[in-house]
């Protein structure tokens, strides 16, 4: 699943959203179930909602790691990916198995501030 979603990374889409609802077909069922392509939402949604169930249904964070960006560079909080980056270098040749938590699965939890 990294490969698909580096390469998709990479994509050039006139809609960013595109890059998340263009893969639906080619991710997990539990995962592509979870989206709904919805074009009144901003890229911005999409992408969150895209690394919320990432997280949720994978029980951890090896999905997303290698195509999270900079936070300097994007608009997006850090744990959301943005793929409106374009980076030329391929992130999966440097993506290992980490077991930070040991066989802990991730816990999702939404703090709102207001």
């Amino acid at each position: 699943m990294n490969v698909v979603l580096d390469l998709c990374r990479k994509a050039n889409v006139t809609d960013p959203r595109d890059k998340v609802y263009g893969i639906l077909g080619l991710l997990p069922p539990n995962i592509a179930v979870s989206i709904s392509p919805n074009y009144e939402l901003s890229y911005q949604q999409v992408f969150y909602q895209f690394a919320r169930t990432m997280i949720r249904q994978e029980k951890g964070l090896e999905a997303i790691l290698s195509w999270c960006t900079f936070k300097e560079l994007s608009s997006l909080p850090s744990w959301i990916p943005d793929w409106t980056i374009y980076f030329s270098r391929n992130h999966i040749q440097w993506l290992r198995k980490r077991k930070a938590a040991g066989s802990a699965a991730a816990q999702w939890i939404h703090l709102r501030f207001s």
